[in-house]
């Protein structure tokens, strides 16, 4: 393979790179900008990929390690891919794409952001279509140091037919290990791509498990003429400022149950939210109320602004310093008026709403390790616990009964039986050279739904041996469930899907011989 290598001169000088740790972001709104990078990349070349017949959606793989040398993030796409002129602009300061009426505007995301996380990052990339592999490695302690005037980066031959980018950030600054930032990191991302996520051609994962946006339930009332209004109405206005007519659109309505956490609005600009470090949604005050008032709990809604200012960092809209937020509160505040009056006044359990009475969740039993064990009736798939730890596993040569597995080529669904609660079970193969070994999508841990890629070296001789198969499926099942279990509720300092994605590394290291 003929490796050739290209030097990119970098203007203005190699040390601004290094500015770029201060700037202001957090974790999600810095990952941001790889997936808006990512996304766009799919929308200006939509027609093309979706129509090749391998390619099923786009997919964006977010992926947190810990390696002997520092940390690593890698974000990994099988988007259109970069050609040449866009790598170099992916590396160059200060070059904004041609087309800045999408999420990718400034040319400055790539870079800023993978500054900010670490001191060395690396783009891979290749376009569909094309013959050329493009790679580049930049250390950003290099460039502060010696000034080069130049990056190399090399150019080999590649299949047309392939079509990734991958951005992999090593030796971090800011690491993602804590278990509150890495939960709030995934909602934030879940948040802001909300439009992305309800589209099933696009699909988020980190570190294997798939992101998904839990939308609120809806206040319903039953009228005095026995109809049924649902506290949900369409909001548009346009502020006029410094001769731009920008438009606002979108909808309020009022949750079912309030929420201190998740209530307010989504500022959406160009498909994705524009949000900040310390709340999701935006709640002023004079549009919903204090923080403890029932306006302020059950108000909600989603407001496209495609045309307003963003801040570089899109983790704000630029309105602060011209007098554009008040005026876009004022009008907000009047457009919601008879909403915020509704939800301040609403009580919950009122006789003349919809809603049903809340039901506690299932409490996960306490287990006594020294209680005796139940007997295992032999015909059915029930599970077993360990001495000490109440993790689920099916009992000795007991295989899960055939009437719990129904199967086709493409997919198998099971049941596992867990303390007389079912979860249910859909797994999913597909053979995508570059997708994760295994995916994860849940939103509680009753209903799981598991994509294997049978691409993976691990899964490649089993392909044909459909049984081996079914009860590989049975015991990550019971692996993934036996996570959900295990840290539910638990101070836990490390994300289950880290050792997922480890493990995927490990299975395709494993050499089976004799010695």
């Amino acid at each position: 393979m003929t490796v050739t290598e290209h030097q990119l001169l970098i203007t203005p000088t190699t040390g601004i790179y290094g500015t770029y740790k201060r700037i202001s972001y957090k974790a999600w709104t810095a990952i941001a900008e790889f997936i808006d990078n990512s996304t766009q990349s799919y929308f200006n070349h939509k027609k093309e990929l979706e129509a090749r017949e391998e390619f099923r959606q786009l997919q964006i793989q977010i992926t947190y390690s810990s390696l002997k040398d520092g940390d690593c993030l890698s974000i990994v796409d099988n988007a259109h891919g970069m050609e040449k002129e866009d790598f170099e602009r992916s590396i160059l300061l200060n070059q904004p794409p041609k087309d800045t009426s999408g999420r990718c505007e400034y040319g400055m995301g790539l870079k800023t952001a993978a500054c900010w996380f670490g001191n060395i990052w690396k783009i891979e990339t290749t376009q569909l279509g094309s013959n050329k592999l493009y790679k580049a490695d930049i250390s950003v302690p290099t460039l502060v140091k010696d000034e080069p005037d130049s990056i190399i980066y090399t150019e080999e031959e590649a299949d047309p037919d392939e079509h990734y980018t991958i951005i992999t950030l090593e030796q971090l600054d800011k690491k993602l290990t804590d278990e509150k930032t890495i939960d709030k990191t995934k909602k934030y991302l879940s948040s802001i791509y909300r439009e992305d996520i309800r589209n099933d051609n696009i699909q988020i994962t980190y570190n294997g498990q798939v992101l998904t946006f839990e939308e609120p339930e809806i206040f319903e009332e039953q009228l005095e003429d026995g109809s049924i209004k649902v506290w949900k109405e369409d909001v548009e206005f346009t502020i006029s400022h410094e001769n731009k007519m920008l438009p606002v659109k979108g909808f309020v309505a009022i949750r079912k149950r309030g929420s201190t956490k998740d209530a307010g609005f989504a500022l959406i600009r160009r498909g994705r939210v524009i949000t900040n470090d310390t709340d999701a949604t935006y709640r002023p005050a004079e549009v919903v109320g204090n923080s403890n008032s029932f306006g302020y709990q059950r108000l909600f809604g989603e407001l496209h602004m495609d045309s307003w200012p963003v801040s570089q960092a899109k983790d704000s809209f630029d309105w602060q310093n011209s007098g554009l937020e008040k005026a876009f509160t004022d009008a907000l505040k009047n457009a919601v008026k008879s909403y915020r009056d509704k939800a301040e006044n609403l009580r919950t359990r009122s006789s003349n709403t919809t809603e049903t009475p809340y039901k506690n969740p299932i409490p996960f039993p306490i287990i006594n390790p020294n209680q005796p064990k139940e007997p295992i009736p032999a015909a059915k798939a029930e599970t077993i616990q360990p001495k000490v730890y109440p993790t689920p596993s099916l009992s000795n040569n007991q295989i899960i009964p055939r009437e719990n597995i129904n199967s086709n080529p493409h997919s198998l669904s099971l049941v596992i039986t867990h303390k007389n609660i079912d979860h249910q079970f859909r797994i999913n193969y597909v053979s995508s050279g570059r997708q994760s070994w295994l995916i994860l999508k849940t939103n509680d841990n009753i209903n799981f739904e598991l994509t294997l890629n049978l691409d993976h070296s691990f899964f490649k001789p089993l392909v044909s041996n459909k049984d081996i198969l079914c009860q590989f499926a049975q015991f990550i099942a019971s692996m993934i469930l036996a996570e959900y279990l295990e840290t539910e509720g638990m101070n836990i300092k490390i994300d289950p899907g880290i050792i997922r994605m480890s493990m995927g590394t490990l299975l395709g290291e494993i050499q089976i011989g004799e010695k």
